[in-house]
């Protein structure tokens, strides 16, 4: 490939001006540097006036000269510009070194001398194979290296190629270990990069150890970009003091219940925006009939055989987190609008319905039947469940999860790693990944979209406008009507 054609910088030491000049898309691209902070530029009967940087109209052949005047120093230079040259397309590509199972967006600009874009012919090859030039999709690819070529042309034939090479890697990052001697530190020796699944946060942090002063979902990730685990860092409670009495009326503060008392909601309760109550070991609260405890505040416990049960309700709602470990939660439960919600080895109802949550993670809970509306990131580890209800823009990901009926609608996007599905319909422009599975039936409505690796299928049947796509995978009966398959 030829290198780009910059007639560069004709120095004109005794009156302070230098010019460089290129063309781009039948335009002259003129760079002027010198003593004076702006300059008038004369071509033809054209004037122009600049800082540093004139695009004037060219045409392929045309000669002129260029006369640039410095408005302050008065000095001139006069350059003889001859667009004589047909370079061949400029093109700038750039690709991770290392991709996952995510499509990859890539990176690519081409430009000509004379040409505009739209009129300079791409084509893009992976491994060989025409390939689409603004994507690479990781669904076929093996594990290794792969080459991405791009090649341009130009009207006038002139031919540039360019390609990168990148590595598959579809390794899934461990989950960092917390620190016993220092609470709150966080350390990953294998994945140095952490992602804040947060809405008001959402960055990735390249670091060795992070000490946290609230609670926050957090994700491994590796540089290929794929996700391990989810796990969460309950926020560190400071300035608690004890509950007053035993009867939880109304709470105005940030509390620890003690160990072994019995708490009671008497009525209904609100626990406000940004305080906390918190269960020592062995506390309980008792949320009997006809009562409920409304969570906008902070609701955890900090150690195990913690219990919260009664024929009352616990509502999570407008900003409010709950994060539980290790105890029984044992009363009725509904999420309208909350944050945060953790259960780690819950026992919990066995219907929850969660609604408008930012986040929901759930890792060994008795879980039978889980209804998710509209919640921003919804992860599920080490579930034994029988249905679930996914619908409205929701995100949701089954790691190590069996289940008998999944119903995924309304633009929603499901991931199964390491799971074990009986029946999954997906409907109206939802998405399925699944990596690593067994799925005995799929259903896909509604143009909705079907990636499948590493997984065994029974059958599949696709209607209306549907795309499955599948490799290495055992895979039984697949029925499509109006929909695609791609399958290798």
């Amino acid at each position: 490939m030829k290198k780009i054609l910059i007639l560069l910088a004709i120095p004109m030491i005794s009156l302070g001006i230098n010019v460089g000049y290129y063309f781009r898309s039948s335009n002259l691209i003129l760079k002027i540097s010198g003593n004076d902070k702006s300059y008038t530029v004369k071509v033809a009967s054209e004037t122009y006036i600049s800082t540093e940087t004139v695009v004037i109209p060219w045409e392929k052949g045309m000669v002129r000269d260029v006369v640039i005047i410095g408005n302050s120093s008065g000095e001139k230079e006069r350059v003889k510009i001859e667009g004589v040259h047909d370079s061949p397309p400029h093109i700038c590509l750039d690709i991770p070194k290392s991709v996952g199972y995510n499509e990859v967006n890539v990176n690519l600009k081409v430009w000509d001398d004379w040409d505009k874009p739209d009129d300079i012919n791409l084509q893009c090859f992976l491994d060989g194979a025409t390939s689409v030039c603004y994507e690479i999709d990781p669904i076929f690819l093996d594990k290794g290296q792969h080459i991405f070529e791009v090649r341009a042309t130009d009207s006038f034939g002139n031919v540039s190629i360019r390609s990168k090479v990148f590595t598959f890697d579809p390794t899934i990052p461990k989950i960092p270990k917390m620190s016993s001697k220092s609470p709150g530190i966080v350390i990953f020796p294998e994945s140095p990069t952490l992602r804040f699944i947060m809405p008001s946060l959402g960055v990735q942090k390249k670091v060795s150890a992070l000490k946290l002063d609230q609670g926050y979902i957090l994700q491994p990730v590796n540089e290929s970009g794929n996700m391990g685990k989810v796990f969460v860092i309950p926020p560190l409670p400071s300035g608690l003091t004890p509950l007053p009495g035993r009867a939880i009326t109304s709470v105005s503060g940030n509390f620890i219940l003690l160990g072994s008392e019995k708490y009671s909601v008497v009525g209904k309760v609100l626990l406000p925006y940004k305080k906390t109550i918190a269960m020592s070991e062995n506390s309980q609260i008792d949320i009997p009939l006809g009562s409920s405890f409304i969570i906008k505040g902070i609701l955890q416990n900090l150690s195990k055989n913690t219990t919260i049960f009664g024929e009352g309700s616990i509502i999570l709602t407008e900003g409010g987190e709950i994060y539980l470990s290790n105890m029984d939660f044992k009363t009725h439960f509904s999420a309208n609008g909350g944050k945060i919600l953790y259960l780690n080895n819950v026992r919990a109802p066995s219907t929850l319905k969660i609604v408008g949550t930012n986040y929901v993670v759930l890792n060994r809970v008795n879980l039978k039947k889980l209804i998710c509306k509209n919640c921003y990131g919804v992860y599920l580890s080490n579930l034994n469940v029988d249905d679930i209800v996914l619908s409205d823009d929701s995100e949701i990901v089954l790691d190590s999860v069996t289940a008998t009926n999944v119903s995924v609608s309304s633009f929603s996007w499901i991931t199964l790693k390491n799971s074990s599905v009986s029946s999954i319909s997906i409907d109206t422009l939802s998405r399925l990944d699944a990596y690593n599975s067994t799925i005995n039936d799929i259903f896909s409505d509604k143009g909705s979209f079907i990636r499948v690796r590493e997984c065994k299928l029974r059958s599949v049947d696709l209607k209306w406008f549907s795309k499955l796509e599948y490799h290495n995978c055992e895979v039984g009966k697949i029925s499509s009507e109006s929909s695609e398959v791609l399958g290798r």
